[in-house]
């Protein structure tokens, strides 16, 4: 075998031993950035035989790109396929790439070269949109507080001007002493109605009444201190077609009854019509009274009982009797 055989041989070992290590290279270490991303071989077929002298990171891209250029070549005698990013591919290792979505161009330095171009897009058009609540002239009034006054006289005094006629309420101990505290200090709201009543009922509910200081006080420990405001029963229960308005302390509905000026068996006969009871002059067991003014009774709704003690409160030597199996009132004298 001559020297040139030789060297032949030898060239032919080295690119094979070259070829075996490259095949048997351990896998490349995948992470977060790199499991995404194609390998180069992915991209830049090399020809067959092909070394780099330098290392990938002493490689200009210029020569890079030119270096491939030039293997591509060699090997399919083409020019380098550009990929067109704008038309979505499905994954390569599932579907092959459909070729005639791919724009080809004779030299690869051209596509480093080509001016970059910024891309606007179009957003729809939106109006811009203002949210408001407006009042009318109409809904803005006055609502005077004055010095001194109750708080019960000032909402009585509100509820009167905006045109409710008939008033009545139902409060319990609590709420009765809340709403006798009086107004600090003079001050006028100019608002609505309604903000107005949520304005007062805040001011009327956040008066708490003083904790004994008796020294000799045994009794159990006081209770948790609550938001007075924030647990509030007080409610306005207003019906503008009949001009009535309730201020309540009750969790349950509320009726009114007005009792007119005349005489009571006529009112007794009214009121256990409204609580949807029987009533007969006959069950009048006793003399008849006269009803010098009209006043007004609240009570929970069926509370009939409730209702007939109010209207005889200022007879105290009557009573009432029901006969809850059928729903009949009787009046009699207290003896």
């Amino acid at each position: 075998m001559n020297s040139k055989q030789h060297i032949i041989s030898a060239c032919t070992v080295i690119a094979l031993t070259g070829c075996a290590n490259q095949g048997t290279s351990a896998p490349q270490q995948m992470n977060g950035l790199t499991m995404n991303q194609p390998v180069v071989s992915d991209v830049v077929p090399l020809t067959e035989g092909y070394v780099s002298p330098e290392s990938p990171m002493e490689i200009g891209e210029n020569d890079l790109m030119a270096k491939t250029s030039t293997n591509y070549e060699k090997s399919t005698g083409g020019a380098i396929p550009y990929i067109n990013e704008d038309v979505a591919f499905p994954d390569e290792s599932a579907v092959a790439p459909n070729l005639e979505d791919e724009i080809w161009i004779e030299d690869a330095s051209a596509l480093a070269q080509q001016p970059f171009t910024e891309v606007s897009v179009a957003m729809p058009a939106q109006e811009p949109q203002e949210i408001f609540t407006s009042y009318g002239e109409s809904d803005v009034n006055d609502y005077i507080l004055i010095r001194g006054e109750k708080y019960e006289a000032t909402l009585m005094r509100w509820l009167h001007a905006e045109g409710y006629t008939k008033v009545g309420k139902l409060l319990d101990d609590e709420y009765q002493w809340k709403m006798e505290q009086v107004v600090e200090r003079d001050e006028m709201l100019t608002t609505t109605f309604d903000e107005a009543l949520r304005v007062i009922k805040d001011r009327i509910s956040a008066n708490v009444e003083p904790e004994s200081t008796d020294l000799y006080d045994t009794g159990p420990d006081p209770l948790p201190v609550v938001d007075p405001i924030a647990t509030s029963r007080l409610s306005f229960n207003l019906d503008r077609e009949l001009n009535e308005a309730i201020i309540s302390s009750s969790i349950l509905p509320t009726t009114m009854f007005v009792v007119e000026r005349g005489d009571l068996m006529t009112n007794y006969l009214r009121l256990a019509a409204h609580y949807n009871w029987e009533a007969e002059p006959d069950f009048f067991l006793s003399p008849n009274y006269e009803t010098p003014f009209n006043y007004i009774i609240v009570t929970e709704k069926q509370n009939v009982r409730s209702a007939f003690q109010h209207l005889l409160k200022p007879y105290p030597n009557l009573k009432a009797g029901l006969y809850r199996p059928s729903r009949q009132v009787f009046i009699e004298e207290d003896k």
